[in-house]
Order: structure tokens, then sequence, then C-alpha cells
């Protein structure tokens, strides 16, 4: 059912069942409502794109295609024959029908590429209709054909992801691909793929034309697993940000803010490392609510699994209100140095506020003392004190919001250029993350601002700032959204370079999260 001569790696490696629900699947559909070419693309569920059981349509493409199919197929195990056992219930006729409709789509839906900025989904309908579609149009189609024959939901599903092929010459090549997941009889979760049955284009749903014959080995990696009715993200530790893995060019692999997980890890621990005795099992305790679990890669959070709250983040300007928070969680910890949970989520936003705010743009970088070179460490009574540079966004700075560079959130900020920067000139900002009809990413699609901050007064001017992607040092590696530093780096001392960014502010995190911790600590006596 895969790749003919290709050795196929990893299949057990992956959770097909879904390691977690998202529970508002809503993209871009990237069409234009019906008669009306000027109106803007508008929200869609991708789980709409699988045909209902009962689905009439595929059930007269059952009864009438595929069964002429089968008869004129030469494969002896498809003849006429086995109609009645293709259309039975009993031991090993779902794996039957499994096959057979993998091989008619295949086989007689063309695999046929479709170019340019936007290339919506077909509806299975429509793949029927003419005959042809793309990988993910003809796994829709199998998908919603294999449910119509009789096959339960739960036992299949739509996969998206990536291919990677190792070809018999040549470099492995990585292409974004969608396929369908089949569990068997047995229970074992098998792969789908109807490019394995067309024996003229075989592998040819894979970009730039690879043929299946020319592979040595695959490996298909997901990014998420939908039916009609959840959608699941895959617990996966090679995700990618930069891959755009949906068709409607919805960026499903950006999963942002990063400034989580193992790296959040590691500023615990550095920040941490000198306790010794009782207090260690502060640092123990801590290091348990990281987690390996879906959503923000390989290792997790606790603070990051729950409702998403942008003043725990230090997201959409929310500075003043951020550090209100933290010090009301440093406050209980204080109080009861047993309540440790309350300095992690602490410790958490710290880490973020250097991530994701403007502070160290501007902060005096100090390079003496424990975790040195630093930005200088926030004081949120005296915002003005370890401040090098007044917050200056104005045109012709290396922070110009008048100019393009950055982007507004129209659906909000309906201001000039100069009314931008004076919103936020001299002021410590935090880009925009999760506003409505403005996501940069697959899963901030998914994630909303809670009610009570959206209808606040004042919440539209948060549109004026830049997006967190353009401007947050929350990874390792520079991502491809981002705007504000360049990888190049004139030295040790160049303000614009990402590398110089992100050491300095991670130095400064894991500097505030000690002095906030040796404060706290058994403060009663």
């Amino acid at each position: 059912m895969c790749f003919p001569g290709a050795v196929l790696r990893g299949i057990g490696r992956w959770n097909w069942d879904g390691d977690e629900i998202l529970h508002r699947p809503i993209v871009s559909s990237s069409r234009t409502v019906l008669g009306q070419p000027k109106s803007k693309y508008y929200d869609t569920d991708p789980r709409g794109f699988l045909s209902a059981q009962g689905n009439a349509v595929m059930a007269k493409a059952m009864n009438e295609s595929v069964k002429e199919f089968m008869t004129s197929c030469r494969r002896s195990h498809f003849s006429g024959g086995d109609w009645e056992y293709f259309r039975a219930r009993s031991e090993g006729s779902f794996d039957f029908k499994a096959e057979v409709l993998t091989a008619f789509v295949g086989e007689t839906i063309k695999y046929k590429s479709r170019s340019g900025k936007r290339d919506p989904w077909l509806l299975p309908e429509e793949t029927l209709h003419l005959g042809w579609g793309d990988c993910e149009d003809r796994a829709l189609l199998l998908a919603s054909l294999l449910s119509a024959s009789g096959i339960s939901e739960y036992n299949l599903r739509v996969a998206l992801g990536r291919v990677e092929s190792t070809p018999r010459k040549g470099r492995t090549r990585f292409d974004d691909h969608v396929w369908v997941m089949y569990k068997t009889e047995a229970g074992k979760w098998v792969l789908l793929e109807p490019a394995a049955h067309n024996p003229k284009k075989a592998g040819r749903p894979l970009k730039r034309k690879l043929r299946a014959d020319d592979i040595r080995s695959a490996e298909y990696v997901p990014y998420f697993l939908f039916n009609s009715d959840h959608l699941w993200c895959v617990n996966n530790n090679q995700f990618r940000h930069d891959e755009s893995l949906l068709s409607t060019r919805k960026r499903w692999a950006d999963l942002n803010p990063k400034f989580i997980g193992a790296l959040h890890q590691t500023i615990l621990n550095d920040a941490l490392n000198h306790l010794v005795g009782e207090e260690r099992r502060v640092l123990d305790a801590l290091n348990r609510s990281f987690s390996r679990a879906f959503f923000f890669g390989p290792i997790v959070d606790a603070a990051d699994t729950a409702s998403y709250d942008p003043i725990d983040h230090f997201d959409n300007g929310y500075v003043t209100e951020g550090w209100s928070r933290i010090e009301s969680r440093l406050n209980a910890f204080r109080s009861d140095n047993r309540n440790i949970g309350s300095f992690g989520r602490a410790a958490h936003a710290i880490a973020d506020f250097y991530a994701h705010s403007t502070w160290p743009h501007f902060a005096r970088i100090d390079r003496q003392g424990a975790f040195a070179p630093r930005a200088a460490i926030y004081d949120p009574l005296f915002t003005w004190a370890g401040q090098q540079y007044e917050a200056d966004y104005s045109e012709g700075t290396d922070f110009d919001l008048f100019g393009s560079t950055f982007s507004v959130n129209p659906t909000h900020f309906k201001g000039s250029p100069s009314d931008r920067v004076a919103l936020c000139q001299g002021k410590i900002i935090s880009g925009r993350y999760a506003q409505r009809r403005d996501s940069h990413g697959f899963t901030e699609s998914f994630i909303y601002i809670p009610n009570a901050l959206e209808r606040a007064p004042g919440f539209d001017d948060r549109g004026a700032y830049p997006h967190h992607e353009e401007i947050a040092v929350d990874s390792s590696d520079r991502e491809a959204g981002h705007v504000l530093y360049s990888d190049h780096s004139d030295g040790p001392h160049d303000r614009m370079s990402y590398a110089n960014q992100l050491l300095w502010r991670t130095n400064s995190a894991k500097a505030h999260i000690r002095q906030a911790f040796d404060f706290c600590w058994d403060y009663r006596r």
C-alpha cells in the first residue's frame, strides 16, 4: 500500500490515534464565496472536507464506479466475484475494502498538481467529478470512500505532514504531503497511499515529480491528523517552523510562542543550579512540570498546556499586567515556600518577558557578574532604570514602526503610521498574538484571547504592535518570520545580531529568576 520497492521507515514511531485534540479547528478556506470574486477568504473547518457516512454521492460511486473497477481489474483478487465480499461485514472484509478503495483512487483518479499562491482543497464530490486531484484531494476522497464503505471513522485518519525520501541517487528530500492512515482489523495502523497504485505515475503526489521507483527508503512524518469528528496534533520532535503543510497555505507547522519547553527548562536549571539541601526540592519539583507532550516541541512546560492568556506570556503589550501577575505569584511563593507551582509560573513569565518584549533592545548590556553578558534586569517599579536608550520607534530608527517593516492588524488598528508611533513611543511593548483575523500560523488560529481582555477599552490599539513572530527572540535559530534582528553579526556588541540578543535575553532571564528565588525563599525566617 506504499511506494513499491521502497523501505518504509518509522511507521511505528508515531501515535496515529493523535496525541492531543485541537478544539478550534478553523483555517482559511483559500476560496472566495461562490459568485463573489472580490470577497475575502472565509474561515472553514478542515473536517468538513470529509463526506459524512451516508453520503449519497459516495454510495453511488461505491455501487457503480468501484464495482465496475473491481470487475474490469486484471488482478484476480479484485475480480467481480468478490463484490459481495467487499459489501460484507465479515472477518477480513474491512481490510479488503481498504485495499480495493486505495487501488481504486490510485488508478482511476489521476494525480494532477495545481500551482498558484492559493490552492484550495477539493471536496470529495468535486474530485470524483473531475477525475483528478493532488495529494490532499485524493486523500480526502479515499477517506470519504472508506467511511462510506462501513469502516468506522475511529479507524481512519487523514494525516498532514511530510515525506522524507531517500533516492537511490542523490540527497534526502522533504515534501509536504497528505495521506490516509487505517487501523486494520488486527488493530495495527497502516498507511494507505494512492500513489502506490498508479503504475504510470507512481509516487507523483510528491512535489517535483519524484517517481516511487527511484526511492530507496521513505518515512512519513505526521504533524496533524483528523477525521470528521476531531483534529489532533502529533507530538513530533522533528517539527519545523518554516514548513507550510496545508494546501490552503496556512502554516500548520507554526507553533509559537516557543521560548518555552527545553529552553525554559535550561533557563530554570541554570538559574537555580546553586540550590542545595532542602532548597533543591524546588528545582526537582519544577523539573517535573516539564513533560514530553504535544504542541510546543519535545519538552513542554506545564504553563504552556493551560488555557492561553497573553498576560502570562507578555504578548499583546501586556507588560504592566504581566509584571503585576508575576508579583502576585511570587508573593504566594514567598508566603508559603511549598507553593512551588506559583514560583514556576512566575519564572516562566519572567523568561517570556525577556524573550517577547522590547526591553532588551533598549536596555543597558551588563558584562560583569554571573550570567553575563546580559540585558540589565528589569525593574517594574522604576521602568527607566537600566535603560541605555529611550524606547524610540520613530521613522529612521532601527526599530522603525512608521514604515512597512512591521505589520499591523487592520482588523483592530485603523490609525496612521504616525498614530502607531505615538501609541508606542517611549514604552516597552511586546508583539501581538492570537488576535482575530491576524493569524500568522495554524496553531495561532486555534488560540483565542479571553473575552474580558478582547472587549476591554483600548484593546484595538494593541493591533498596532508588531506581530510576535517579527520581534520575539524565543528560539535558538532565527525564524523565517522574524524581521527585527539579523543572522549577521558585527561582533559581541552588535545589538542587531539575533545571536547576541538570544544570549543576552536568556542570561537576563536566568539572573532575574535566581534573584526572585533568593528573595522569596524562606522569607518568614
